[in-house]
């Protein structure tokens, strides 16, 4: 048996990303979806391939510079030798596709960077392989619709976006599949919402 009970609120997400564990909440921002590793001291006329090593002689990262700036590829490997991060770049800025992953091997994050600001399809997955979210950004915003996975591949959440405003109506699923939350947005303000509990 449903109960439906009208209330009214606000939601808001907070995004923690680079461990192991199995989040589906959205980064809202770009800095939040890798963590960027510490950089040398380059010279501004150095050009090549740079490479670093753990201090047991496992190769840690490798990248390419063109006059003191990273231009090219990027990778990024955990002490098991395992790859943590591919990524491009463009004058020092992320610029092109990006991947992360967990150090089981599977793919954590999957996005694209224009100007340093992640830009078209997003996808993140939990740490057994399956969709965790997948949405799009348009120049560092959240836009269109996102959706959310539970770790056993049911729905979580699908939420809509304009330009990283909310709007439209949202929703929120129990693992079961059955429907928990219903909200309407309007310009970013929550209008109405219906929370459905499970009796």
């Amino acid at each position: 048996m449903k109960k439906t009970i009208l209330l009214f609120s606000a939601i808001f997400l907070l995004w923690s990303c680079n461990n192991e564990t199995n989040n589906t909440t959205i980064p809202q921002n770009s800095a939040s979806i890798y963590k960027k590793e510490s950089v040398l001291g380059i010279s501004k006329h150095f050009s090549g391939i740079l490479t670093e090593k753990y201090s047991n002689g496992q190769l840690k990262k490798v990248t390419c510079y063109k006059d003191g700036t990273k231009n090219g590829l990027e990778k990024v490997y955990y002490e098991n030798g395992k790859i943590k991060l591919e990524g491009n770049y463009k004058n020092n800025i992320e610029d092109g596709s990006f991947k992360t992953y967990y150090q089981n091997g599977n793919l954590n994050i999957d996005t694209e960077f224009k100007n340093g600001l992640p830009n078209n399809l997003f996808s993140k997955y939990h740490l057994n392989g399956k969709l965790a979210l997948k949405g799009i950004y348009k120049e560092g915003k959240l836009h269109g619709e996102w959706k959310t996975y539970y770790f056993n591949g049911e729905i979580e959440s699908e939420k809509k976006y304009d330009n990283g405003v909310n709007i439209g109506e949202w929703k929120t699923y129990y693992e079961n599949g059955s429907l928990k939350w219903k909200g309407i947005y309007k310009s970013g303000e929550l209008i109405a919402e219906q929370f459905m509990i499970l009796l």
